[in-house]
């Protein structure tokens, strides 16, 4: 009925990853624009999250980075920083 060791033990390298990833965000934003570094920012902390399947990460980051990038910029019309793959899915946007 106790806890055991297992359920006690922190995951520190997931905490420190998904850190890391937090405090990088702005400072690779202007370099990768938009899309890219939220994409890379969600793969690598869903990443260290160990999702069992790889591709579900993998789309799941890529669903995530367009849909807060066209909630963001079309919606509450935050500026952003904005490289051809932006423009493209700003457009499509309407």
């Amino acid at each position: 009925m106790g806890i055991t060791s297992e359920e006690e033990q922190k995951d520190y390298v997931a905490i420190l990853g998904i850190t890391a990833c937090a405090v990088l965000f702005p400072l690779i934003l202007e370099t990768l624009k938009f899309l890219m570094t939220t994409f890379v920012v969600s793969f690598f902390m869903l990443f260290v999250l160990k999702p069992k399947k790889r591709a579900f990460a993998f789309f799941l980051a890529a669903g995530m980075s367009v849909a807060s990038f066209l909630i963001f910029s079309r919606l509450l019309g935050v500026a952003l920083p904005m490289g051809p793959l932006e423009s493209f899915f700003f457009r499509i946007g309407g």
